[in-house]
Formats: structure tokens, C-alpha cells, sequence
């Protein structure tokens, strides 16, 4: 006989089997691996591997993250904004990060929101300064292979919230540096925070654009996608994966973020290798 107690406990335990699951994926971080196909490659670059890791809000996987690095052994390491979190910005667990870092290669990063924002934004850069990681302001370095090479391009993050970023001064400096620096006399990547600033770059001669910010829609479903926006709306359009709207494609990174107040739902933590391809 079925009686209210024996109905109460199985919602319960299927409760509590749902809540260990979501805990369980929110703390482990996830390494995805993407082949990103484009005929303007050089071929020395054929397979040329690029770290990942956006979000990180000096969250608690520090390990994880540097321990899959070195396993990888990627070309390049690349940290795409965020990597503390307001108002406080303490860097102590991505410095933990940094350090753990042990293979011999190039790291670099952008600013996001998080820094930008900062009462606290110039002694972070001056921290960044003192590390292995190479901070890219509206600024551009070559990565080189075997003689070949091709353009690392990275750009500051807008001073304005997400809903007001499309008129920001800062996002029309930005759009002047990139429109002088994108020749195309280079395969170029775009290192840029914020993903739903893709529609107002996309016009302009990079190749592939990478970025985070959108959490990956921290609550994710099937089919769906993302679900929360990080201006407060719902179902953002750029929130993970791959996004291809005119000759520059998108690659946007979920994060590897940690908070109780708004834990990831089927949607845990990544970094993500992009292996480039021709």
C-alpha cells in the first residue's frame, strides 16, 4: 500500500539524489576539447592547441584547473576576463592558479567586467604585472610556430553594464584600435570578455573571436540552452559553444565559476582547448 510517508520520502531522496548530482557537477571542473576549422590557417598552425579558462572568479578549483593544464600541455594559455569577483577582488586562488601553472609556455589575459569595474582595478593590473601572465589591453602579440605566426589580439572590457555597452565610448575606442589593428595580414584571434559584444565586432577582420561572461546561462536545459543572461534577462543568445555570423566565428566559454547563491544547474564548471584546424 502506498501511504503519504513512503510518496514524501521518495520526493525527498529523489530530491537529495538531484542535489548531490548538482553539487557534484559544480564542483568538478569539466576540460572540453573543440576543432575550429578555417582555410586561412597556415599550416604550420595545424593543430596548435589554446588553453581556455574564463570566469574563474578566484573560485575554489585552482588545482584542477593548473593539474589539467599541465597534463594537456597546451601552445598557449589564455585567461579571458573575470578572473576575480567584485567588490572585493581578492586574487589569492588565481595567483594559487598561476603558480601551479608548470609547463613552459605563453600565458595571456583580458580584463572582464569584474576587473573593469574595480575600485581596486589599477592594483590589479599591477598585480597581474608581477606574474607569469602577460595582460592584454587593446594590445596584440604574435604567436609563433616552426617560423610561422599568427595574431593574439586582445581588448579592455567596456565600463558600461551589458544593456548599456552597444552606445559605451569605451566600446567605440575599441572598435577604432581593432578597426587599424585587424589587417588580416595574419590569421587573428580575438581575445575579448564579454560574449554579446560579438554583434558589434563581428563586422571587423579577425578570424576566430574567444570569450566568457555569460556563465554558460548558469542554468542550463536541453535543447534550450542557457537560461539567465547576465544583464538580468533570460535566454541569452551567446551563452556557450560556438557561434559562426559572418567571417569571424565566436567561441564562448561557460566558465568555472562557484557561488551557493546561484549555483550551476546542468552546466558545471569548464575550461575549454580549441585545437586549430585547417
Amino acid at each position: 500500500m502506498i501511504t503519504k510517508k513512503r510518496v514524501l520520502a521518495c520526493i525527498l531522496a529523489i530530491f537529495l539524489v538531484f542535489a548531490a548530482c548538482v553539487v557534484v557537477d559544480d564542483v568538478t571542473v569539466e576540460l572540453n576539447t573543440y576543432e575550429y576549422y578555417d582555410s586561412d590557417l597556415p599550416m604550420l598552425f595545424y593543430g596548435y592547441r589554446i588553453m581556455c579558462v574564463s570566469d574563474f572568479h578566484n573560485s575554489f578549483y585552482p588545482g584542477q584547473i593548473s593539474k589539467k593544464i599541465n597534463e594537456e600541455k597546451p601552445d598557449v594559455v589564455l585567461f579571458l576576463g573575470d578572473m576575480t569577483t567584485l567588490p572585493k577582488n581578492n586574487t589569492d586562488r588565481f595567483m594559487e592558479l598561476l603558480d601551479g601553472i608548470e609547463i613552459d609556455v605563453p600565458i595571456y589575459g583580458v580584463l572582464g567586467n569584474h576587473e573593469e569595474f574595480s575600485e581596486r582595478k589599477d592594483e590589479l593590473i599591477r598585480e597581474f604585472a608581477g606574474t607569469k601572465m602577460k595582460l592584454l589591453q587593446n594590445e596584440s602579440v604574435m604567436l609563433e610556430r616552426d617560423g610561422a605566426s599568427i595574431k593574439l589580439v586582445g581588448v579592455s572590457d567596456v565600463d558600461m553594464e551589458d544593456d548599456q555597452a552597444k552606445d559605451s565610448w569605451s566600446l567605440s575606442q575599441i572598435r577604432e584600435y581593432l578597426s587599424k589593428e585587424l589587417d588580416h595580414s595574419a590569421f587573428t584571434i580575438l581575445a575579448c570578455h564579454r560574449s554579446n559584444l560579438y554583434p558589434y565586432l563581428e563586422d571587423l577582420d579577425a578570424d576566430l573571436m574567444l570569450s566568457g561572461h555569460m556563465h554558460g546561462g548558469v542554468v542550463r536545459v536541453p535543447f534550450f540552452g542557457g537560461i539567465f543572461g547576465q544583464d538580468g534577462g533570460l535566454m541569452p543568445d551567446y551563452d556557450a559553444g560556438l557561434y559562426q555570423e559572418s567571417n569571424m566565428a565566436l567561441y564562448v566559454n561557460r566558465g568555472c565559476d562557484f557561488t551557493l547563491t546561484k549555483p550551476r544547474i546542468n552546466n558545471g564548471p569548464e575550461i575549454v582547448q580549441i585545437i586549430l584546424k585547417k
